[in-house]
């Protein structure tokens, strides 16, 4: 640590002298020679930091700490007291004996070059718990006081050797700039990580991306994408118990009696932070504490699940509460076998499956509340269809992810209190009653269309002949066209679609519709592996086994084919999921930045299994059609567009409202403003052109002319390989869209999927050529 800090020292021009000091002789001995094969000017002395000091005459301009997790400084008690009492050592106070951290941040802090000398800085890394402890509160609380506190780094888990434990970067100075001035930084790295080569481990690695988002945050205190600037005072909380259904003292200790604690800001009315937290919920009154706690807990800051609903919930002008404020009395946890409740209850899954209303826990898979509601504001018919919505499922998860506890596996415990804050932590919004009803009579009749579908499904089975018959009675609800739906995709599969709803003839119809869906598989397998190349050292490991699952397949990139690209998504989805639904929340974070932050349900669509067994439907009907000798009656053509066509509906309804959440973007200028980069961008969605004129937030420059998948306000666009090329159209359309179709010598072929002049174009595309070199392994022939 001291010899690259030491390098990074003189890259700016400086002359350093390296002093250190451990407690540990063989440590020491190891840092004193590396840092004089690395040619610094160092000294390294064995001593014990909390009780001795090498260096007294010396004053630090930098110093760097990472003291062991969790240190007791029991045994160097006696020594510390007298350093404090003898010689002002420690003059923030002492921590409880359990933990040493804030001892050693205290000795950084004594050591640096005084403010009228220039003053320093120091940095600490530390896990969670010194960041959040009431043992180290007094210890916080008297260094926010003096204002040292100037930035909050959070790091990924995984960083240190030997544990999972997640760090954190505490920057302190005693020379801040008049912006910092009562302020802190909070900077979050979460998701800037790769992961180790070595597939024993789970230890990782920051991005060479990661140093440029903290050099560039540290540069500014405008808030950016992954950066917020918040006072000092945020981060001193007062704890507020709210009670439902009586006073904290109330002798009657039933389950109708609920309490649990809320933190909030010092600086906050309370009043006002409740009001707006709980909204008008009847019979919720609260008590504020007196005694101010210090916390460094940064995860609330960067909250995009709360953010992407309260955006939402302020576009529909809507209230909003928590499920706790709308209970009636405490949630249990109900177990397969127990017995059935007399009264109908919110059944609360704590894992994606689905809400219900009921006097049972449904179909016993996982973990279920049972929670009685209280009459109020919300009616359970719509709460349960909001709670299986995807915003309320995203809240759901949220709320698990706030309310879970424990550093090696995170989950919520069964008492009282855990669970009370898990509904807590679920928001919950508030419409207008007449909204209400009218969501939940919608819900209840959409609920009612799948039922009769699924009747009619088992009378169609029963008694073929009346196919049509039966048919015929859902024919209302297919108004809306594959050309309707097509304004909601990429412009490469929206073009493709439009194209299909153009055909006049049953045969051409027929040959357009296989062109759909190759270029919907096309586009993912792009977008998959565009993914993957944002991950070096996971692309490492995948790519070997993506191309045995290609040559077994009897496919390859050298001809890519619907079934090359449908081996490519299947793999790729199948590793991408796995992630998504992993209980480390950095590898999920992470994830959803390399997508180009959509929301969790939103990836969870694009990366169904359900979009995976359809591409492989739709690819072995080709194969088994296209081998078809002689030419296939028009009532033959007509049945296979008929069932590809209800593939194609079943395809549109699992990707649901997902691609108008994750755009496709052509990228133009862009410029820096108030911290972060604004880029104007052409919206690729749709099949028309040109495409309408916008302008995104994002946290890297995008390249002009590239295409990406992007939200507003990412941190990290997808950058889309060049697999796709758009360019302008040979009949004069603002733009055609070309797919890889594979190598011809130094030659690469490309093919449209909605031109029908010039529909395939072999060049010489060095672009295209190596990024399909990349993929396989292999130079480009000379």
């Amino acid at each position: 640590m001291l010899g690259g800090l030491a390098s990074a020292v003189a890259g700016l021009g400086y002359t350093s002298r390296v002093l250190g000091q451990e407690l540990n002789s063989e440590l020491a001995t190891v840092a004193a020679a590396t840092l004089y094969l690395q040619g610094h000017r160092a000294e390294v002395r064995v001593a014990d930091s909390l009780a001795e000091d090498s260096f007294a005459d010396e004053s630090i301009d930098l110093a760097v700490s990472q003291p062991p997790f969790n240190l007791s400084w029991e045994r160097q008690e006696q020594r510390v007291r007298q350093r404090q009492s003898a010689e002002g050592w420690y003059r923030f106070g002492l921590p409880r004996k359990s933990d040493a951290t804030w001892l050693f941040a205290s000795r950084m802090l004594e050591k640096l070059r005084v403010p009228e000398a220039g003053g320093g800085r120091a940095i600490v890394f530390t896990a969670l718990g010194a960041l959040t402890a009431d043992s180290s509160d007094s210890v916080r609380k008297a260094i926010l006081a003096e204002d040292l506190l100037e930035a909050v780094v959070a790091l990924p888990a995984g960083l240190s050797p030997s544990t999972n434990i997640q760090l954190y970067a505490l920057i302190f100075a005693n020379c801040k700039a008049a912006s910092r001035r009562g302020k802190v930084q909070v900077i979050n790295l979460r998701p800037y990580f790769e992961t180790s080569r070595n597939r024993h481990t789970t230890q990782r690695e920051l991005q060479g991306d990661a140093f440029d988002v903290l050099r560039n945050s540290l540069a500014s205190v405008r808030d950016g994408m992954a950066s917020r600037t918040l006072p000092t005072e945020y981060f001193l909380r007062r704890r507020v118990t709210v009670m439902l259904g009586g006073r904290r003292n109330d002798a009657a200790l039933d389950n109708t009696r609920m309490t649990w604690d809320v933190e909030i800001p010092e600086s906050q009315d309370s009043d006002e932070f409740l009001r707006e937290r709980y909204g008008v919920p009847v019979g919720l009154t609260w008590e504020l504490t007196e005694h101010v706690r210090a916390r460094l807990e940064t995860d609330s800051v960067f909250d995009p699940s709360r953010h992407r609903l309260k955006r939402w919930l302020r576009e529909q002008a809507w209230d909003s509460t928590r499920l706790s404020a709308l209970l009636a009395r405490r949630p249990h946890v109900v177990e397969p076998g127990d017995p059935r409740s007399a009264e109908p209850l919110l059944m609360l899954p704590t894992n994606p499956d689905a809400a219900s209303l009921g006097t049972d826990r449904g179909d016993g898979r996982g973990r279920v509340l049972a929670l009685e509601l209280a009459p109020g504001p919300v009616s359970p018919d719509f709460l349960v269809s909001w709670l299986n919505t995807g915003l309320g499922r995203e809240s759901r998860r949220r709320a698990h992810v706030f309310a879970s506890s424990g550093t090696v596996i995170a989950a919520v415990r069964t008492d009282n209190r855990s669970l009370l804050k898990l509904t807590d932590e679920l928001i919950v919004p508030i419409p207008p009653p007449a909204v209400q009803q009218e969501l939940a009579a919608a819900e209840a009749r959409l609920t009612a269309v799948a039922g009769l579908a699924d009747r009619a499904r088992q009378e169609l089975w029963e008694a073929p002949s009346r196919g049509k018959q039966v048919v015929s009675r859902f024919d209302a609800l297919f108004d809306e066209t594959l050309g309707t739906w097509a304004s909601d995709l990429p412009y490469p599969v929206a073009s493709a679609v439009w194209t299909l709803e153009t055909r006049n003839t049953i045969d051409a119809r027929h040959k357009q519709m296989f062109l759909v869906w190759e270029a919907y598989a096309a586009f993912t397998g792009t977008v998959v592996l565009s993914a993957l190349a944002q991950d070096p050292v996971l692309r490492e490991v995948e790519v070997p086994q993506l191309r045995d699952a290609l040559a077994n397949a009897a496919v390859s990139m050298e001809r890519a084919t619907l079934g090359t690209w449908n081996v490519i998504t299947q793999r790729l989805t199948a590793r991408f999921r796995d992630m998504l639904s992993s209980d480390d929340l950095d590898e999920r974070a992470r994830l959803l930045q390399i997508f180009g932050g959509p929301s969790h349900d939103s990836l969870a669509r694009l990366l169904s299994p359900t979009v995976v067994r359809l591409l492989n439907d739709a690819n072995a009907k080709r194969n088994e059609w296209a081998g078809h000798t002689g030419a296939a009656p028009e009532r033959e053509l007509r049945g296979h567009l008929d069932y590809l066509t209800a593939r194609l509906e079943e395809l549109r309804d699992e990707v649901g409202p997902a691609w108008r959440e994750l755009l496709c973007v052509r990228a133009g200028d862009g410029r820096r403003r108030q911290g972060q980069i604004h880029q104007k961008v052409e919206l690729a969605m749709g099949p028309s052109t040109p495409f309408r004129q916008s302008e995104i937030r994002v946290g890297e420059l995008m390249d002009w002319g590239d295409l990406y998948l992007a939200t507003d306000g990412c941190a990290q666009p997808l950058r889309l390989q060049h697999l796709l090329v758009m360019r302008e159209s040979p009949d004069n359309a603002r733009y055609a869209c070309y797919f890889y179709n594979r190598m011809q010598g130094e030659m690469v072929r490309i093919v449209s999927y909605h031109l029908t002049d010039r529909s395939d174009v072999t060049e010489e595309l060095e672009d295209v050529a190596a990024a399909v070199h990349d993929l396989l392994d292999t130079l480009p022939a000379e």
